[in-house]
């Protein structure tokens, strides 16, 4: 994203660099945060998926919500 902003201020003077990148922060901070509140554990498929590809036993880390799974 920081690069198209990048291109995109070489190219005209009505853009505003610190708002755009503003907004995308407060944008992205919004859509982790509902991420997070709409977080379900994982279901049968999710786990088996899993399972496959780090290998049973295996503890994975969602970084976005910190939760651990003890596959």
């Amino acid at each position: 994203m920081s690069d198209i902003l990048e291109q995109l201020c070489m190219v005209t003077d009505k853009v505003n660099a610190k708002a755009t990148q503003a907004a995308r922060d407060a944008e992205v901070k919004a859509s982790i945060e509902e991420y997070r509140r709409n977080y379900k554990e994982p279901d049968a498929e999710e786990l088996a998926e899993m399972r496959a590809a780090f290998g049973a036993g295996a503890t994975v880390v969602d970084v976005l919500t910190g939760e651990k799974i003890k596959l």
